[in-house]
């Protein structure tokens, strides 16, 4: 994403332009990049799930405040995304 910003133009900048020329053109993202990114998700989840084993936290209290975390984060994301993405 950083590299898309400091080299110009993004995919989204494209198909906002091709959508002003009523011309639709709809492109998938490069599915390389998105199985790395999510096999690099699942590898992080996996190990935090074994350090949670091997310091004997318990799951319970542990599980709420990381969905509660990421649910608020993730709503102030798409807050901050719709903000900017509108100007």
């Amino acid at each position: 994403m950083i590299s898309d910003a400091v080299r110009g133009k993004s995919d989204r900048d494209k198909l906002i332009a091709a959508d002003n020329r009523r011309d639709v053109q709809i492109t998938l993202p490069w599915m390389g990049e998105v199985l790395l990114l999510a096999l690099a998700t699942s590898i992080d989840a996996m190990m935090s799930g074994f350090a949670f084993a091997v310091m004997q936290i318990e799951m319970a209290p542990t599980i709420i405040t990381i969905g509660v975390v990421t649910t608020v984060l993730s709503f102030i994301g798409v807050f901050i995304g719709h903000f900017f993405g509108a100007r």
